[in-house]
């Protein structure tokens, strides 16, 4: 069995709760409120320790509370963090830099730089030949962009490799290309997949990715709208069991039939 883990936002004020996914039956297998690693290690506990071993990958975040009850509950299954969240990191030092520079340029590069958050967050294929010349303006004069925008482009090849092997040399000269833009966000970052590299690398050996979580937290986003600020959070969860067929049918459960 292949296990996803990821955390959904249930209501404002930094509010979450950790959703399980059986990433190959492609359904929420449990939910707990919190993402901490007491919170975890319960819904471990309670699912049972013949459950835990059966678990040969684990997808998630590069979170330690997650990583910390996984290493302690799945003793048999190998971490893989997220490509997605890999990418989510990679995007906020891009936007760190821009934001950094808009706040330090001149008024007349600072208006250039305005607004343009979702450009440099875009894949180049898609941009439009405005686009392109608006990124290619601002890099022209700032070249602390220039070099951001180089290194996250550069980064997509880190997914195209062949194997483990060949994707752990490319990190490897990424994360010392970062720390020699002397970028901050960047070196930050080189740090952080530097100190994660095994889980991330673990990617080229099981393929797996927590993306079936984007339709399935679509689905809980509605059911919660529908429930205009449940209280009763055991009975959302089974909603949310229910409504992605993790719930077995009743007669499977001793229910009587009508």
């Amino acid at each position: 069995m292949r296990l996803g883990i990821d955390e959904i936002a249930i209501r404002k004020g930094q509010r979450y709760a950790t959703v399980f996914y059986d990433l190959d039956r492609r359904e929420v297998i449990g939910m707990v409120l919190k993402r901490k690693e007491r919170a975890v290690s319960r819904f471990f506990r309670r699912w049972g320790k013949k459950q835990c071993r059966a678990v040969i990958a684990v997808c998630m975040d590069l979170w330690a509370p997650y990583l910390n009850s996984v290493r302690r509950h799945l003793k048999n299954a190998v971490v893989v963090f997220d490509k997605f969240h890999v990418y989510k990191y990679l995007s906020d030092a891009i936007e760190a830099v821009r934001r950094h520079e808009q706040q330090i340029a001149d008024e007349k590069t600072g208006q250039l730089i305005k607004g343009t958050r979702w450009l440099w967050l875009k894949a180049k294929g898609h941009l439009k030949r405005k686009e392109q010349y608006t990124l290619a303006q601002i890099m022209k004069v700032n070249r602390r962009l220039q070099r951001a925008y180089v290194l996250k482009e550069d980064f997509e090849a880190f997914y195209a490799s062949e194997d483990s092997k060949d994707a752990a040399r490319f990190l490897k000269a990424w994360t010392r290309r970062c720390k020699q833009s002397r970028l901050e966000p960047f070196l930050a970052l080189a740090k952080r997949l530097n100190r994660w590299a095994d889980g991330i690398l673990s990617y080229f050996t099981h393929r797996i990715t927590n993306g079936i979580s984007e339709g399935i937290n679509n689905l809980i986003k509605v059911i919660k709208r529908r429930a205009y600020g449940f209280i009763d959070f055991h009975y959302f969860t089974l909603k949310i069991l229910d409504a992605t067929g993790a719930l077995p049918p009743l007669e499977t459960v001793g229910h009587p039939q009508f």
